[in-house]
């Protein structure tokens, strides 16, 4: 099941973004996803393993067996990063990444 987040325009700034992003959306998004303003992606990035056994537990990705930091990107239709959270160990899920946002 896709999950949704859905984010409301609340100032005119808001809404005057929202439409150059759907006045300049790619048309094969434009088609399949007319409602989509930003993807949302967890990222892992791989790291040294860290010299405390604590750490090396908090960082360790068993899906892709190395030291990782994991963090959220949304990235609008137009490429740039238009969100980056805060880096969390690599043990952390991706669902739960989310929902601290």
């Amino acid at each position: 099941m896709d999950k949704l987040l859905i984010l409301h325009a609340k100032t005119a700034t808001d809404l005057a973004i929202c439409k150059v992003i759907k006045d300049t959306m790619p048309k094969c998004f434009k088609e399949r996803y007319p409602e989509t303003s930003v993807i949302l992606d967890c990222m892992e990035l791989f790291i040294e393993m860290p010299s405390s056994f604590r750490a090396q537990s908090n960082t360790y990705s068993a899906y892709k067996s190395h030291n990782t930091a994991k963090g959220l990107i949304g990235i609008a239709l137009n490429g740039f990063a238009t969100f980056i959270s805060n880096l969390y160990g690599g043990h952390i899920l991706s669902y739960v990444v989310l929902s601290i946002y």
